[in-house]
């Protein structure tokens, strides 16, 4: 069979099943298939790890973030919302530093000494409740006033993020979520897992 039409032959049970799959010339598949429900949203399909695609380099999640990468802040979150900054920690905290980790900030390139630190995920749809702890990436301000996804790995890595909790849920429907007086993108938040 010619490798034309192996892809054919590979591709229309796929399509005929209702799914989209990133596949390469050869018919590989080279990324996540993407559940198409009829007249919903186009959602990726559910997985243990992190979500790699062509343009995510290992380990790193839709956002390009890594497992070891913090968002950290200046000040403990209190009310409103509080800005964010991606860093890697160089000294874990301890008693002897007040219980302070020092990290490298990567968009300032210098390091910093906080208590305000946060390994992050994406979100996902059972973490969207009113009053959740969310994460937002200001870089992309979209149709309607939405902050969407970080197009771009340097502006992902570098760009600002911040803290605040779900305030509104009324448009979720379409894709906006209320993040104290802005509104996000489910696709342009993150959530703190500690």
């Amino acid at each position: 069979m010619k490798p034309i039409a192996r892809l054919f032959a590979f591709l229309a049970p796929v399509c005929l099943a209702g799914c989209a799959a990133q596949v390469s010339p050869t018919g590989a598949s080279i990324g996540p298939a993407v559940a198409i429900p009829i007249g919903g949203v186009v959602s990726p399909a559910p997985s243990a790890g992190p979500v790699v695609g062509p343009a995510y380099g290992p380990g790193e999640d839709q956002h390009w973030f890594q497992q070891d990468d913090y968002l950290i802040a200046d000040r403990p979150y209190e009310k409103g919302y509080i800005y964010v900054k991606l860093a890697k920690m160089k000294q874990a905290p301890s008693p002897a530093t007040r219980d302070e980790a020092q990290f490298f900030v990567l968009a300032e390139t210098k390091d910093q000494w906080t208590k305000y630190f946060y390994l992050t995920r994406p979100v996902t749809q059972a973490d969207l409740v009113l009053g959740a702890m969310v994460i937002c990436y200001e870089g992309n301000l979209g149709e309607g006033g939405i902050y969407r996804e970080p197009r771009k790995r340097e502006s992902a890595r570098t760009g600002a993020w911040f803290m605040s909790r779900i305030t509104d849920l009324a448009e979720l429907y379409k894709q906006s979520v209320g993040v104290d007086t802005y509104n996000c993108s489910p696709s342009a938040l993150r959530v703190p897992v500690r």
